[in-house]
C-alpha cells in the first residue's frame, strides 16, 4: 500500500497505525500549524511527545508549509538548516469559508528540506 502512493501529507505530526516516517519512500509534505507545545512545555501535559514527534516529522519532510509568518519564524528559529534549504517559495493556500463573498487567497510559506539521505 505505501508503495503505490506519489505524496504523502499527514495531518499532524504523529502517525497512526504504527508508522513511522521512514515507512513512507515518497515526498513528504508537512503542514506546521504552531510550536505552542515547545513554546510553553510546562504547560501543557504531555508536551514531551509532540515536541518529539514534531521534530521527527519537521526533519523528514521534504516540504514544510507554515500556515502564518509567526509559525514560519518560530520554525527558523529552532531549525535554522531549514532557511539554508533552498529558500522560501511563496504560493496561496485558499480557505473556503461559509460566505457569500469569494474566497481570497492566503500566502503560505513552502519550505524544500535539506536533501534526505
Amino acid at each position: 500500500m505505501l508503495r503505490q502512493l506519489d505524496l504523502f501529507h499527514p495531518t499532524y505530526y504523529d502517525l497512526t497505525y504504527g508508522f513511522s516516517f521512514s515507512d513512507f519512500k515518497c515526498p513528504t509534505v508537512l503542514t506546521v500549524y504552531d510550536f505552542i507545545y515547545a513554546i510553553y512545555p510546562k504547560l501543557i501535559e504531555g508536551s514531551e511527545g509532540v515536541i518529539r514527534d514534531q521534530t521527527e516529522a519537521i526533519r523528514k519532510a521534504d516540504h514544510i508549509i507554515c500556515i502564518s509568518k509567526s509559525t514560519e519564524n518560530n520554525l527558523l528559529e529552532r531549525f535554522p538548516e531549514l532557511s539554508a534549504a533552498g529558500g522560501v517559495t511563496r504560493t496561496f493556500l485558499f480557505c473556503y469559508v461559509c460566505s457569500p463573498e469569494p474566497a481570497s487567497p492566503i500566502p503560505v510559506s513552502v519550505y524544500r528540506s535539506p536533501v534526505r539521505p
